[in-house]
């Protein structure tokens, strides 16, 4: 089976800027939501990330979708657009299975353990909106 790899979010993108949280929907069962073995909610959090340039290589930039498991919103307390760090970031890949004449999975995927502002604050600061 492929490996999980840990990753440190400072070293990894120059940029990460929260898009979005919302609860992870169960696939092909609209308004039921994913829970982990304990019954804990799993949540999407979206972020905008730049991945840091090395060797000269130009920056490339994407849209991440991270799972993290939450009783309430991760993300909650943080405005979109504002810069973050995912703590406890584990990368991985699930491991490929044919399933008739079909290969599936293969696919990256994203977990964390937390959301917070690169600054540490959880709340907005003066001046700023909370998100909804």
């Amino acid at each position: 089976m492929p490996g999980t790899y840990v990753v440190s979010t400072q070293e990894t993108f120059s940029t990460a800027l929260l898009m979005s949280s919302a609860k992870k929907e169960k696939f092909g069962s609209p308004g039921e939501y994913e829970t982990n073995a304990d019954g804990v909610l799993k949540w999407a959090v979206q972020l905008a990330v730049t991945f840091t340039s090395t060797n000269g290589i130009a920056p490339v930039s994407e849209v991440l979708t991270v799972s993290v498991i939450s009783a309430t919103d991760p993300a909650a307390g943080i405005a979109v657009g504002s810069p973050v760090i995912l703590t406890g970031l584990r990368v991985g890949i699930m491991a490929p299975e044919r399933r008739g004449e079909k290969i599936i999975g293969g696919k990256v995927w994203h977990s964390a353990t937390g959301v917070q502002r690169v600054d540490g604050q959880l709340r907005p600061v003066k001046g700023e909106q909370q998100a909804s």
